[in-house]
């Protein structure tokens, strides 16, 4: 099982293009398809961008440049909007109300001397009765102190060279637990669903490994049920000085279930047209076209990418 907290490991090419774009590059009994199949026995996640223009979840190999981020600086900020489980998760994992949501945000990004900076936050989430609606009375929906990137100003997640990489985990963990002190550093909001933030900035080399590898140990001995669990993505804020396969876009990110979402792919745009996602009614919940919650385990993010301005 691969761990819950990787700094390290990225999608590979193949990787991406079977899980965003269905592509099978060697045939079921080669070497390499073995390969590829053992390196993606976790359930795995995939990312689509909410274009609201053209109500699309949009591929992001399908992202285009705008032109809007040029040479300089920013900051990464990201939001937790709405968290949904499938009924199948919601029965092995939430439905007995004894275990909460664990949220891992993870960034790695190159500062201003070129080296690796990566950030964790880690946010516990109460599913409990009274925080959910929806269609469906699934749908988990926090409006208050669900920022994923509340560092200093001094430690704020920035993007130096127009590249970061993004890794989203979501795991079940059991009410009572170690993990409940340890993401309560943080006060959570009074009627929120929010129970706990742990933020760790600005960790380098060495460091990023050492405090994963012991937050592994934690996740293991704590009996951490792993949901959805992806590897690092590449991304980049332009077309020029980046060879990162993914654009990032400010705006609505849907992290879903990647078995759950591939026959919603479209063969030929490789975007997800059938679905939409629920922003005037500020619930972020996934619908398909009549209106019915969608059955699958899903979270909503905003994020921002603000220029750093010289002080």
């Amino acid at each position: 099982m691969r761990a819950q907290f990787d700094a390290l490991t990225h999608y590979t090419r193949d990787e991406l293009l079977f899980l965003y774009k269905g592509k099978q590059l060697y045939p079921s009994k080669h070497f390499f398809f073995a390969q590829l199949s053992a390196s993606l026995s976790t359930r795995e996640s995939v990312l689509f961008y909410w274009d609201r223009t053209t109500n699309t979840l949009v591929n992001p190999y399908n992202l285009k440049d705008d032109g809007k981020f040029k040479s300089g600086s920013y900051t990464l900020n990201a939001e937790v909007l709405s968290f949904h489980p499938s009924s199948a998760d919601d029965n092995n994992v939430w439905s007995k109300l004894d275990s909460n949501l664990q949220l891992t945000f993870l960034t790695k990004a190159a500062d201003h001397n070129g080296d690796l900076v990566t950030s964790i936050t880690m946010a516990a989430l109460d599913v409990a009765s009274q925080f959910l609606s929806g269609k469906d009375s699934k749908l988990l929906s926090p409006s208050s102190n669900n920022q994923l990137t509340n560092f200093p100003p001094s430690e704020q997640i920035v993007i130096a060279n127009g590249q970061v990489s993004l890794m989203i985990g979501l795991a079940g963990q059991k009410k009572r637990s170690f993990w409940d002190g340890l993401l309560s550093v943080f006060t959570a909001a009074s009627n929120s669903p929010i129970l706990g933030l742990l933020p760790i900035p600005k960790l380098y080399g060495t460091a990023a490994q050492t405090i994963t590898s012991l937050l592994n140990q934690v996740a293991q001995q704590e009996k951490l049920v792993q949901v959805l669990n992806g590897k690092l993505l590449q991304f980049r804020l332009s077309d020029s000085g980046s060879s990162a396969p993914f654009l990032l876009k400010e705006g609505y990110w849907v992290i879903m279930d990647a078995n759950a979402a591939a026959p919603h792919i479209d063969r030929s745009t490789h975007n997800i047209s059938d679905l939409i996602l629920d922003v005037p009614g500020q619930l972020y919940e996934l619908q398909d076209k009549d209106g019915n919650a969608v059955d699958m385990t899903y979270c909503v993010c905003n994020i921002l990418l603000p220029a750093v301005t010289k002080s």
